[in-house]
């Protein structure tokens, strides 16, 4: 690490980067490792009630000794949260140091998001990105629960639970909002929380923060939450159904609640943010869920949308973080019709696009709903909340940011800027009284939509129904676009079409504030790509991504390196807006370049990675008959400015040409 740390007493994460950087300096060990061990170590002496024994001793041998005998301890304990290899691989020399350190510090005093951090800091190193699994930032995690709003009766489960976040924030809500005492913290973990999960660094790092948080065990264990009952005997030949470390790959979420609660039924709430990559490809899974039934494979996340209701009780709640995708791709329509017949949508919240950076650019959204009652069907009038957070607390970096009134001592939810806190308001007062939240609720972006309005495409993306994409007032005065102009549909298919003609092709930086400026040279057809739009004179082009890249242009017949010998191409990225009477259409170059035009389309990008709007919301933008009445002069008035600037051109690189020849003669 380039900076520099110091272990000074109470500074916690610098001593923590500290250790860690011993580590990596000294011996070359995975550093999560060896500094998880020795944390988990120090934990256990201050918790066992004796004498501490996690010091530095006057000699290498005698630390390394000492410590030894401490992890065998810590391992009776707690059996497994310190994993398979329970001593130390640092050298005796280099333990020393690191007890040192770590000895002058109370972990048990020690503040949870801190430690929460530096282990996400620590595993984010790794390869925990690699399979799609990311720690939820704490606020949004924060979030859910304050939305969930858990009591100390509810059985809370996280079937894809990592590091214990959603666990951790129940357990510091019921204490705050249910006055749970201290006393009483142990049986509440072992009673109420559950966790699970595949990644057995990640489990052990959530029964460490547990037992730091509540004084003692939840239930967290490892295993695949996608296994059910109905799976018996189908992963190994072993017998036994028990919970036992022999037939783990047999266990299943329900095999290990009924070895605690003989009446399991299923939980209150559930609260994740399973793996976003990954596909399903085992036969035998996927002929068990009803969304996977008769495919070949499946992407991991919409199985787990299916295993947690599955994992409720009637009128159980989930609140879930799903990639956009889920919410609005046509090829996940059937999860949708799913999902609408087994529970009731309440609400949906966009989150924004930085909130998992720096370890990914997913777009994704926070889905809540109830399961259904046995038999209870979906009602077409049932309203679902729509919410959109423009403030997601992080830069394009992924670093957060803060608020400017924000306390030093604050946590998470109180220091870093975002807007979740006013949605929650949103989401409570719509489901405590079913009101109908407006674009102005609490400053907050809203809306309600039924299951009947949302039509059989089943969008669910609040985007689709952000309020500021009606923001276009339609009346008798307006016309709408696709009333003057629709889409050219021709296209150039490299691998289809047969002919020698040269190609200019225009990419989207190509258009900028009405006009095209072009330096390229025309290419073959085997040379333009992929499949690409044909494009004539007098077309209106606009680009369907970042529209706040302002990329419109009318083509003209003058774009440099265009002739009758070549053709004219755009990238696919483009809508290409022809004329349905001949008549000129330059006049909706300004038109679409319009402030209040440039916001609607703004509020109308969807999608994940490279978010679009949609061909609708152009050709249904309403023109006003004010500006009809000035079709023809102002499309005269565009072409006229665009033959000025091509003048401009013409002479300037006229210019320029010789410029060069002349620094040539020097």
């Amino acid at each position: 690490m380039s900076k520099r740390h110091w272990n000074r007493v109470g500074d916690l994460e610098s001593m923590l980067l500290h250790i860690e950087e011993l580590v990596v300096a000294s011996s070359g060990e995975d550093p999560f490792e060896e500094v998880f061990r020795l944390l988990v170590a120090k934990l256990w002496d201050e918790r066992s009630g004796k004498a501490a024994r996690f010091y530095r001793r006057s000699s290498e041998a005698e630390t390394y000794e000492a410590i030894c005998k401490l992890l065998r301890e810590t391992e009776n304990a707690w059996p497994g949260i310190l994993g398979a290899d329970v001593f130390p691989r640092l050298a005796p020399e280099h333990l020393q140091v690191c007890v040192a350190a770590l000895a002058r510090h109370s972990i048990g005093g020690m503040d949870l998001q801190v430690l929460d951090g530096f282990f996400e800091y620590l595993v984010a190193k790794g390869s925990k990105g690699s399979k799609g699994q990311y720690f939820t930032p704490r606020h949004i995690v924060e979030f859910c629960v304050r939305v969930a709003s858990p009591t100390q009766e509810d059985l809370v489960c996280d079937p894809a639970c990592g590091s214990g976040g959603f666990l951790l924030h129940t357990l510091n809500h019921v204490r705050s909002h249910e006055g749970l005492a201290e006393s009483n913290l142990q049986q509440y973990c072992r009673k109420n929380l559950w966790g699970f999960d595949l990644d057995g660094r990640a489990v052990r790092i959530a029964k460490a923060l547990m037992l730091l948080a509540g004084n003692g065990k939840a239930n967290i264990v490892k295993l695949n939450s996608l296994l059910r009952p109905s799976m018996g005997g189908l992963f190994s030949p072993a017998a036994g159904r028990g919970v036992s470390d022999n037939n783990d790959s047999l266990l299943c979420v329900e095999d290990v609640c009924r070895t605690h609660r003989r009446h399991h039924t299923g939980f209150d709430i559930i609260l994740t943010n399973p793996p976003f990559a990954g596909e399903v490809r085992e036969r035998n899974i996927l002929d068990d869920y009803k969304t996977s039934r008769g495919k070949t494979r499946v992407e991991r996340d919409v199985l787990f949308i299916e295993r947690c209701i599955d994992l409720l009780k009637s009128g159980g709640r989930l609140g879930i973080v799903l990639p956009h995708n889920k919410f609005a791709g046509s090829a996940f329509n059937f999860v949708r019709d799913r999902l609408l017949r087994d529970a009731r949508v309440l609400g949906i919240v966009s989150l924004g696009r930085n909130t998992f950076l720096p370890h990914t650019h997913q777009k994704t959204n926070v889905m809540f709903l109830a399961k259904r009652i046995s038999h209870e069907r979906t009602c077409p009038d049932e309203r679902i909340l729509f919410a959109i957070s423009e403030k997601d607390g992080k830069d394009s970096k992924g670093r957060f940011l803060f608020r400017s009134d924000r306390s030093l001592n604050g946590g998470v939810w109180e220091s870093v800027d975002h807007d979740l806190d006013s949605i929650v308001k949103v989401f409570r007062e719509f489901l405590d009284q079913e009101s109908e939240p407006t674009l102005s609720k609490n400053g907050v972006l809203c809306n309600t939509k039924s299951v009947r309005e949302i039509g059989p495409k089943l969008v669910l993306s609040p985007e689709r129904y952000d309020p500021r994409r009606q923001c276009l007032a339609k009346d008798g005065m307006s016309i709408s676009l696709g009333l003057i102009a629709d889409l050219r549909q021709v296209s150039v298919n490299p691998n289809r079409s047969e002919t020698d003609s040269e190609y200019l092709v225009l990419d989207t930086s190509d258009a900028r504030e009405g006009v095209i400026i072009c330096r390229k040279q025309s290419v073959t057809l085997e040379n333009i790509g992929s499949t690409k739009k044909s494009v004539t004179r007098g077309c209106v082009l606009i680009s369907r991504l970042r529209p706040y890249l302002r990329q419109v242009a009318l083509v003209d017949g003058e774009i440099m390196g265009w002739s009758k010998e070549v053709r004219l191409v755009c990238s696919s990225e483009f809508f290409v807006l022809q004329s349905v009477d001949d008549r000129r259409i330059g006049f909706l170059v300004p038109f679409l370049l319009s402030a209040p035009v440039q916001a609607v389309l703004a509020a109308s990008q969807e999608g994940g990675h490279h978010p679009r709007f949609d061909p609708g919301t152009l050709l249904d933008l309403p023109i006003p008959k004010s500006l009809l009445e000035r079709r023809e002069e102002d499309s005269v008035q565009v072409e006229d400015a665009i033959a000025t600037f091509r003048r401009y051109e013409r002479i300037t690189g006229g210019l320029v040409e010789q410029a060069t020849q002349r620094i040539g003669k020097l």
